[in-house]
Formats: structure tokens, C-alpha cells, sequence
């Protein structure tokens, strides 16, 4: 693997790292909120051993595409899609003309498709537990925690620090300010993301390729409701949708991240292969 940097249109660049495979298929791996791109080496490793080139990176204001004081980032959560994962299509395009280019979103990773104007050049899109935030998607106290997390803490805490510290609260790196009041302002509205910009302003709908939605029972960060929400935005795309539940893997419980554990590199892993090879 080799550690690049991708200029974005924005004037900064982020941090990437390329798994060059043998094949021609090329796999983006767009993270989930606060998540560095080294939680997905083991699984990049699965794949380039299969002859995928993989492509990883951190967002702007994470990992290693943090270069300055975080209190001090204006970036945006939409600036990640807009800017940061544009960016990265545009390198594979460039770089792997002749490949086959899919996306792989874990998370929000899967909202900001919606967000880059080059998505419509993907051949393929993987969505895994990408949701709506809204907070009504949620059940039970499930609700009431991510009401109070979007309506109190987010705000108050982002507007404390000037950032949110999002480390002392869980394993996700600290948040540019804007990125966590922009978020924390979706998920206040059943429209989401669509609260703040027009349906005509994102490119959910130019995406004509063929997707994989797959949700997870017992999400706590994407019931299938938020999952269902999101996925039905890419009105014009060919959509399949799989839900698993942990019976179908012999375990008690997957959650949010645990699909990305090497434990799972026997099933799930190998199931995500088939589909990027669809």
C-alpha cells in the first residue's frame, strides 16, 4: 500500500492510501463519521488480495487530513461529499480509466454520494448501514438518546469547544464545529439533509448504476427505517436491498462497525466482494 494525497477543489487535500491490486476493479471506501481510514486496512488487505485496488482516505478535519487546529477548520459536513469524496472519484477515474470504479459507503459515507457531482460515473455503489440521521427513524430510548444528542449535546458541546469531542463520548475522532452543527441540523428534520439544500442542488437522482443497500438488525446508529429512507433517494439507480440479522453469521450481535472485523472475512467479507464484482 502507498499513502497518497488528493487535492480537492476547495483549496486543501486529504490524506488517501492505495491498495493496488492486480485486477480491474477499483473499490472507494467512503468512512463513516469520525472514522479514520485505517479501521478498513484489514478489510482493503482482503481485497487486494483478491486483486482489488482499494482506495481509502481520511475526510477533511480526520486522520492524517488534519493539518491544522481543529477549532480553527470551517469545513462542513456536506464540504466531505461536495469537495473531499469528489475529489477521490475523480483520482480513480483519472488514474484507473479503464477500471471498473465502485463505491463502498459505510455509514454517512453512503449520504455523501448523494453530495459528489462525479457519482454519477461510478459503475457500482455498496451502501452499508447508510441512513437518514433523523431522529424519529429510531425507537424507544433509542429515540430519546438521539433527540437529546441532536437537539442538546451536539449543539452546546460543538459551540463550547468549538468542535465536538466526540472522543470522550466515543470512538470516533473529535469533529470539525461545523461539520457536528451541520449534522446535528439534519438530524432535527424529517427531510434531512434536504432541509438545507434542494433535491435539484444534490445528485442522488443522476446516479443510475447499479446499488446494494444492506442493513443491519440491531443497528443502533442505522435502523432500517433511516436505512430504507436514504436508500430510496437514488430514485433513478437499480436497487438491491439486503437485510441481515446476526443468526445469519452464527453471532449474537454485528452493530455499526462490527461487519469491518476480521471475524467477519469468512462471510460478510466475501459477500461484498460478490457484489463489488457484480
Amino acid at each position: 500500500m502507498k499513502s497518497i494525497s488528493i487535492s480537492t477543489n476547495k483549496g486543501y487535500a486529504v490524506s488517501a492510501t492505495v491498495y493496488e491490486g492486480e485486477g480491474d476493479l477499483v473499490l472507494i471506501i467512503s468512512s463513516a463519521t469520525g472514522v479514520k481510514q485505517g479501521f478498513y486496512s484489514s478489510f482493503s488487505d482482503y481485497l487486494q488480495s483478491f486483486g482489488v485496488t482499494v482506495i481509502t482516505f481520511d475526510y477533511h478535519g480526520i486522520g492524517h487530513s488534519l493539518n491544522s487546529p481543529i477549532e480553527k477548520l470551517s469545513t462542513r459536513l456536506s464540504d466531505w461529499g461536495m469537495y473531499d469524496l469528489d475529489a477521490v472519484i475523480q483520482f480513480a477515474k483519472s488514474n484507473y480509466s479503464l477500471a471498473k470504479i465502485t463505491l463502498l459507503g459505510h455509514s454517512i459515507g453512503g449520504q455523501l454520494v448523494g453530495f459528489s457531482r462525479s457519482s454519477f460515473q461510478l459503475d457500482r455503489i455498496i451502501l452499508v448501514a447508510s441512513q437518514s440521521g433523523y431522529w424519529n427513524h429510531w425507537e424507544g430510548m433509542d429515540k430519546l438518546k438521539m433527540w437529546i444528542y441532536w437537539h442538546v449535546i451536539f449543539p452546546s458541546l460543538s459551540s463550547f469547544f468549538n468542535y465536538f469531542p466526540s472522543k470522550s463520548l466515543s470512538k470516533m475522532e473529535n469533529l470539525p464545529k461545523q461539520v457536528a452543527m451541520q449534522w446535528s441540523s439534519w438530524g432535527r428534520s424529517s427531510h434531512y439533509f434536504y432541509s438545507e439544500f434542494p433535491e435539484e442542488g444534490l445528485f442522488f437522482k443522476s446516479i443510475e448504476s447499479k446499488i446494494t443497500s444492506i442493513s443491519i438488525e440491531g443497528d443502533d446508529l442505522a435502523p432500517k427505517l433511516g436505512v430504507e429512507w436514504l436508500t430510496s433517494q437514488f430514485s433513478n439507480a437499480k436497487i438491491k436491498r439486503i437485510h441481515f440479522e446476526p443468526k445469519d453469521f452464527g453471532v449474537k450481535e454485528i452493530g455499526h462497525f462490527g461487519m469491518f472485523r476480521n471475524e467477519f472475512q469468512d462471510n460478510f467479507w466475501k459477500i461484498i466482494l460478490a457484489e463489488a464484482l457484480d
